[in-house]
């Protein structure tokens, strides 16, 4: 008898002790939860799961926490996008049909999903604190409800989660579609051993002859639209990971798993759009390998011959962000306080959390973001958050002035879990010198530090960290790429350095240089522009986004800081054009010392000395001096003088006439 369709809280409660996690359904950004639903989640584009059997109602739900099985459970999928949803309903009644026919226990709830249905036994009593025997024979049962019916053959552990009826599957935020139950029976409620009598086993035979197909389809490749894609792709990242019990053969199995796809599915889709079903898939089959092999950490490096590597596909380079940071890598964003590297970075990891264009131009992959800012308040971070466009649905963590430092063994296993827990993209560090205990001149010492990067890395995190530059020495900065503060190995470790500076007598426009990149051609020097369209309580106008404002002139730029060199150095006297070369030449080239010095001579911020003024030996020469005051004359007397001399004098003569001046004009009387 077909009883009444339950409410959503009547069917969550069939369940005891069930826990609740949600998963973006675009992103695939994960939130574990706790034994309450909270469906805010849902409208946030997360899709809402729950655990068919028992957890605490805190921690992780896991098998070792296990506390209650409430029930076996299948999940079919009906191949996508070939099917109307009137074809899948049909498809569905067949199979259900078949198995009534097989004498196999009618099932007491069918939730209806996007791709098929979710079928569940119900246990008239849960098995509670289930011993290691219960496990195996809920396993083995549920390895045999899933063979019958050719379900998801991830959904096979006790952990397994699935969508809460009455929710929507959002992987089409355009075309959302409603979970709904489509059948509830009260009487089909079984003890454990029941079931098991009723469905059938499987002999080794029997399963070994099933999968000789099985792999003949793999090693064929498979057909798009036949139904089989998920399930082959599900198969062959199992055959990989057999035995992949340190994270090497772990990363050896992925890029395997990588290779297949490309040369034997033969997908009409690109790399890069199937890459996040098949992380998913692989991902999937890797944390159920989990409960069967011991991931052994080890330091033994591999190995390659030149063989191995000219023959390996390693596949298209990945980014973070396209150009700027490499995916799984380190870059350092290094300027002066004050060029707006927090908020670059705030920016940058909006872009992240939206799969947006950072400065507009350069595509981020999406991803959740975790901010370490040792240096702001968080009620300064609230602030240009808020200015910046910022919202509560953006997946991105803070810390805040917390005294974390990554070289610290707690610190940075509170890093890794929540890199891993909440599926983290990006790291990003504000700044450098405040997040480890190290001495930033040392290159021991920073090693030390990039070493804890690493860890962070291998967990699936790119980092971005800033960086001060070194006090200006000199008459103008030198290499950017030397700029950075501290150890050269801070330079020597990351693999994409950026520069920022604010444009001199420009304060809303940027320059951003690259001055190191392992993966790809450095990109050429781009001014980017700061928007300022938000107002603080004050009425100043703070920034509110970047914008790319197209490439710049750096040539120009070297003339513009030779020019103001050379007026630096000529007030010290008359130089030579090879004094003057020669003073400079340790930080600028011949040519943009020349370009300088004509630069500064065409704007009047310098002369040359007319042929006339200068000793007979001295005119086949170009000396430059600061300009002198028209009533100031040159004597012959001063013509008998060094080179450098008439000027000094005439400059002590004005200086006379303005403290003449000033006294005169500040006198009383």
């Amino acid at each position: 008898m077909e009883n009444k369709i339950p409410t959503q809280k009547e069917f969550l409660s069939l369940f005891p002790s069930t826990r609740f996690r949600y998963i973006h359904d675009v992103t695939g950004v994960t939130t574990q939860g706790n034994d309450v639903l909270d469906l805010s989640w849902n409208e946030r584009g997360y899709g809402v799961f729950f655990t068919v059997n028992g957890f605490p109602p805190e921690g992780d739900a896991k098998i070792p926490n296990i506390i209650s099985l409430n029930a076996n459970f299948v999940d079919i999928d009906i191949e996508k996008g070939t099917l109307t949803q009137q074809e899948r309903d049909a498809t569905i009644n067949n199979l259900l049909m078949k198995a009534i026919e097989d004498a196999l226990p009618p099932p007491t709830i069918i939730v209806r999903t996007k791709n098929g249905v979710h079928i569940y036994w119900m246990y008239q009593t849960p098995v509670l604190t289930p011993n290691e025997g219960q496990l195996v024979l809920w396993r083995d049962i549920q390895d045999r409800l899933v063979r019958y019916f050719k379900g998801d053959s991830n959904a096979r552990d006790p952990a397994r989660i699935l969508r809460v009826p009455y929710t929507n599957h959002l992987k089409d935020p355009s075309d959302p579609f409603r979970v709904t139950i489509h059948s509830y029976k009260l009487e089909n409620v079984y003890d454990m051993n029941e079931i098991n009598a009723a469905v059938s086993h499987y002999s080794k035979e029997k399963i070994e002859k099933e999968k000789i197909p099985a792999m003949e389809i793999l090693l064929k490749g498979v057909p798009i639209g036949q139904g089989l894609r998920h399930g082959a792709s599900a198969q062959i990242a199992g055959l990989l990971l057999k035995g992949a019990n340190t994270p090497e053969k772990v990363a050896s199995a992925r890029q395997n798993f990588y290779n297949w796809d490309r040369k034997i599915v033969g997908s009409p889709e690109r790399f890069e759009a199937r890459k996040k079903e098949l992380d998913d898939t692989f991902e999937g089959i890797l944390r159920r390998e989990a409960t069967n092999i011991t991931i052994v950490q080890t330091n033994k490096p591999r190995l390659w011959s030149i063989g191995d590597i000219l023959t390996t596909d390693f596949g298209i380079e990945e980014w973070t962000v396209e150009s700027l940071i490499p995916k799984q890598g380190m870059t350092a964003l290094s300027g002066n306080p004050g060029d707006f590297k927090t908020w670059v970075t705030i920016h940058i990891a909006l872009c992240l959390s939206r799969k947006g264009l950072v400065f507009g131009k350069f595509p981020a992959a999406q991803g959740a973001v975790l901010i370490i800012d040792e240096e702001d308040h968080i009620r300064g971070l609230k602030k240009r958050l808020s200015f910046l466009g910022a919202k509560d649905t953006d997946s991105i963590y803070y810390f805040s002035q917390s005294g974390i430092k990554v070289d610290m063994e707690d610190a940075r296993n509170m890093i890794l879990d929540i890199v891993k827990e909440k599926n983290i993209t990006l790291v990003i560090l504000d700044s450098l010198i405040r997040i480890h205990s190290q001495e930033e001149n040392a290159a021991g010492g920073m090693a030390k530090v990039f070493s804890c990067f690493q860890d962070i890395i291998k967990a699936g995190a790119s980092i971005l960290f800033t960086h001060h530059h070194r006090k200006q020495q000199g008459f103008a900065p030198s290499n950017p790429g030397q700029n950075m503060r501290g150890s050269s190995d801070i330079l020597a470790a990351v693999d994409s350095h950026i520069t920022i500076e604010q444009k001199r007598d420009e304060v809303d426009l940027l320059i951003i240089k690259q001055t190191k990149l392992r993966q790809d051609e450095e990109l050429k020097p781009f001014e980017v522009k700061v928007l300022k369209e938000a107002l603080d309580d004050k009425g100043k106008a703070c920034p509110s986004g970047f914008e790319y404002a197209g490439g710049h002139d750096e040539k120009k730029k070297k003339a513009e800081e030779v020019a103001e060199g050379v007026v630096l150095l000529l007030r010290e006297g008359m130089k030579s054009r090879q004094e003057i070369q020669e003073s400079l030449g340790d930080e600028f080239g011949k040519e943009a010392i020349d370009s300088g010095t004509k630069l500064a001579e065409e704007s009047n911020s310098i002369e040359r000395v007319p042929k006339e003024e200068l000793p007979k030996e001295n005119r086949k020469k170009a000396y430059y001096r600061l300009p002198i005051a028209p009533s100031t004359t040159i004597t012959e007397k001063d013509k008998d003088l060094p080179a450098s001399q008439p000027l000094i004098e005439a400059r002590k003569q004005e200086d006379a006439k303005g403290i003449q001046k000033d006294f005169w004009d500040q006198a009383t009387f």
